[in-house]
């Protein structure tokens, strides 16, 4: 459902109390006043996280921050409404605003499949440069030679340790030293092989990622850690071997940015760039260390890292945060991961991770609020296990192949944004469906294969906080609701249920659902009156009714004052009459649906005066008359669906629109109707087939801020972006 480019941050987003906000991502703010040195003190730990330059100058005298105020990241700086404007389903649907979304908000809406190409110096919000200043703080330990005799006392040790294995027979686990070692590598070798700290078959392969690590750090890098027989002191070591074992296994030699990784004479802590974000928001791509210098994040997004996560990253035991997302990264999710159990946010999207939800999570992530493996190739049931991870706020596990009873979840009580669309789980919608899950903001189960009746599980009309809830592409029967709605809901804003089968009326008391701004009933067995209470729902922007049973009757007089309208679907919907003269009053319109029904009469004039109507299907009426020439007066059409009507006139005088893309008529045979030399459909009167797809105007959900959509579909043939 979703789309890959929409994660912008919402200008204004959800409600919800600052107090109980998912905790957001580390800050990697840097200052808008800082300049030159950064010579001023660090004022909170927020800013002392975000730049790993501040950390290295500052490490020698720290101050102690002030308590840091928590922040709603739902609230933009200034707002003074948080209902002014609303993230799509697509744009919140992982964090509702920064809590996945910052770490890769949009550079542009391109971001996602263009390099990231960063420069050393950032010019920053307030017009400031700032050039990061490495290595103020920490000298650089070149204490190879200050060290050898005790590096030269783990070689020992581990060349006996080597020679009694040896002598032992068991010679299935010796492994031969390449040839030509420098004395430093061998050194390091033997120090990783005694601690077991990688395998001895990928210590001693030089093609190993292990291997690559161990020689870069013996013969290149300048920055050298002490190392000891006591693997507890060697943190840091260990930390910058992992890191490069890490940039090694991913392929970081043909990363897009290499992000500062592996500059020999700097601090691992300075493996980052800044970018500045659409808002002014400073952040760091790359390592992001804490006041220990130890590294609590990694924020490499869309960088072509490729490969599998190497085992030495839990030697990065501070790690709570790790965005890697739009990568190749492959294989599984190991269980040493496990054991990482400060992670509390984990965002490994659109990769091509495999296997099973692994049961670890649950038990040893204790911390994790935020974990998103949406877009990979997990398989098998959800873990038993998950539902023990009770700190978790967002969980987006959708567009995997995830079968069985998504129930195991309904212990996650704190859950705010749950997201599991495009998988093949199951389950019963009935009353205690979820019901535990009273915290739920965004709920989105679509394109799944749940069954029961909605019309049981009035919980999701009297949620406190459930502002989406989508349930389309199911196998629901039954009602929809439980009777009338007699309690106003002034919180549920996106509705979709279409592809169900659901039953009986759309009462007209469906208005107390006071903010609703999407609302789709698309492809279900309702019948009877299409409710005329419509215009009570002013925020109503989104109205699909298309495809059920209703009774015939004309186009609904009442939507005459939903002038916030920006879509309309009727198609196939028993409507008769004619357009209304009253049409342009719906000024927002960018998409009106009227095929499949029995309209007829002359298309109005001033349907086209409608300035920002991109999409026109009145195919399949009974329309009369000359097309009107008024068409011109929309310059913004981009699909126009005239076909089997009793139209007539010349339409090759649109062929020169600017943004028309896709046009369709009766303009088949020897003497057709219309004419037109532009048309990609032609039809004919004789033809039944032609053209005969019900093309739904919803069928692309992907939708950006606001509900608007990024781009629309009406079949696998015809797409429109709408960038």
């Amino acid at each position: 459902m979703l789309n890959p480019q929409t994660y912008e941050t919402p200008d204004n987003a959800n409600e919800v109390d600052p107090g109980e906000a998912p905790p957001g991502r580390p800050s990697r703010r840097v200052s808008a006043e800082t300049s030159g040195h950064l010579e001023e003190p660090v004022p909170t730990i927020d800013e002392v996280r975000s730049s790993a330059a501040r950390l290295l100058q500052d490490a020698e005298e720290r101050v102690s921050p002030p308590t840091v105020r928590k922040v709603n990241p739902f609230d933009r700086a200034g707002s003074s409404s948080v209902h002014d404007q609303l993230p799509s389903v697509e744009e919140a649907r992982l964090y509702a605003g920064r809590i996945l979304g910052s770490s890769d908000q949009k550079l542009s809406n391109s971001s996602l499949t263009e390099p990231l190409k960063m420069g050393r110096t950032t010019t920053l919000s307030g017009g400031h440069s700032y050039e990061p200043s490495r290595g103020h703080g920490l000298s650089k330990r070149r204490i190879c030679y200050g060290l050898a005799i005790v590096v030269a006392i783990a070689a020992i040790i581990g060349v006996a340790v080597g020679v009694s294995k040896s002598s032992s027979g068991d010679s299935s686990s010796a492994v031969s030293a390449p040839t030509g070692m420098t004395p430093a590598l061998q050194e390091i070798l033997t120090f990783l092989e005694q601690n077991e700290i990688s395998e001895p078959s990928a210590l001693y392969e030089p093609r190993s990622p292990q291997y690559k690590a161990a020689a870069w750090m013996a013969n290149v890098c300048e920055l050298q850690y002490p190392v000891s027989l006591e693997l507890s002191t060697n943190s840091r070591f260990l930390q910058r071997y992992a890191l490069t074992t890490f940039y090694y296994s991913l392929d970081g030699d043909n990363w897009d940015n290499k992000l500062n990784f592996l500059q020999p004479e700097e601090d691992e802590c300075a493996w980052y760039e800044h970018i500045t974000l659409g808002d002014g928001e400073n952040i760091a791509l790359g390592v992001t260390c804490g006041e220990s210098l130890m590294v609590e994040a990694l924020l490499i997004t869309n960088n072509r890292l490729a490969g599998d996560l190497p085992y030495e990253m839990v030697y990065l035991n501070s790690l709570d945060f790790m965005d890697l997302k739009h990568n190749s990264i492959t294989g599984i999710l190991d269980n040493n991961l496990g054991k990482l159990e400060r992670m509390s946010f984990v965002d490994m999207r659109y990769n091509n991770l495999g296997g099973e939800i692994p049961h670890w999570m649950g038990l040893q992530w204790k911390k994790l609020t935020v974990l998103a493996l949406s877009h990979n190739q997990f398989t098998g049931t959800l873990p038993q296990t998950l539902g023990q991870a009770t700190a978790l706020k967002t969980l987006a596990l959708d567009d995997n192949k995830l079968e069985g009873d998504m129930m195991v979840l309904n212990p996650l009580r704190n859950l705010e944004f749950l997201y599991l669309d495009n998988n093949e789980l199951t389950g019963t919608v009935d009353e205690d469906f979820l019901r535990p899950m009273s915290s739920l903001v965004h709920l989105d189960l679509s394109s799944n294969i749940l069954t029961g009746k909605l019309s049981h599980a009035p919980h999701f009309f009297t949620m406190s906080a459930l502002k989406v809830l989508d349930l389309h592409d199911n196998d629901l029967t039954g009602s929809m609701f439980d009777g009338d709605l007699t309690e106003d809901n002034e919180v549920l804003e996106y509705l979709s249920v279409y592809d169900n089968v659901i039953e009986g009326t759309l009462p007209q008391t469906i208005f107390h659902l006071k903010k609703i701004k999407h609302l789709d009933v698309t492809g279900n067995e309702l019948v009877g009156r299409i409710p005329d209470t419509f215009p009570s729902m002013t925020d109503l922007s989104y109205l699909f009714l298309s495809n059920n049973a209703w009774d015939e009757g004309p186009f609904p007089e009442d939507l005459s004052t939903c002038t916030n309208l920006r879509e309309l679907s009727l198609s196939t919907s028993s409507r008769t009459g004619t357009i209304p003269k009253w049409i342009d009053q719906l000024e927002n319109l960018v998409l009106l649906d009227l095929s499949i029904n029995k309209f007829g009469g002359t298309i109005p004039d001033n349907l086209w005066d409608i300035p920002n109507l991109h999409y026109v299907l009145l195919n399949r009426n009974d329309l009369t008359g000359i097309i009107p020439s008024a068409m011109h007066n929309a310059p913004s059409l981009n699909m126009v669906m005239l076909d089997k009507n009793d139209l007539q006139g010349d339409l090759s005088q649109h062929c020169s629109m600017p943004q028309l893309q896709f046009m369709s008529s009766d303009c088949e045979g020897n003497d057709p109707e219309v004419k037109c030399s532009c048309c990609h459909l032609c039809c004919r009167d004789d033809d039944p087939n032609c053209n005969d797809n019900i093309m739904y105007a919803n069928l692309d959900l992907q939708w950006e801020q606001n509900y608007t959509r990024m781009s629309y579909a009406f079949s696998p043939g015809i797409i429109f972006d709408n960038q």
